[in-house]
């Protein structure tokens, strides 16, 4: 990951955990003060609206720390997954949410003949 991605976002905040996102998303932007090297640096135009409706500024973007990511977002989430998919050939990966506040990166793997 860590050059441009295109995100397509199949997964949802839960209902009863949208506030408590907010306000993660919230303390997470006041870490961002002073600190250029903080992770959420590439999520910080992430939003949600009253439905659990994930969405960015931008859906064609850099993807760094995918795993801080990944953890940060699996408390609040349903199951589903997140679609990335880079500029190079084969570049296709995926991150899974089971709704319990588990997830898994996974990456495709291509078998040539």
């Amino acid at each position: 990951m860590g050059y441009y991605t295109q995100l397509v976002i199949e997964v949802y905040v839960k209902k009863d955990k949208i506030q408590e996102f907010k306000k993660a998303v919230k303390r997470l932007m006041k870490e961002l003060e002073g600190d250029d090297d903080h992770w959420f640096w590439y999520y910080s135009d992430i939003s949600v609206d009253e439905d659990g409706t994930i969405s960015f500024e931008d859906y064609h973007r850099k993807v760094y720390d995918e795993n801080k990511f990944a953890e940060f977002l699996a408390e609040f989430v349903e199951e589903g997954y997140i679609y990335g998919y880079g500029e190079e050939a084969g570049d296709i990966w995926r991150i899974y949410f089971d709704g319990k506040g588990n997830y898994k990166i996974q990456e495709a793997r291509f078998v040539w003949d």
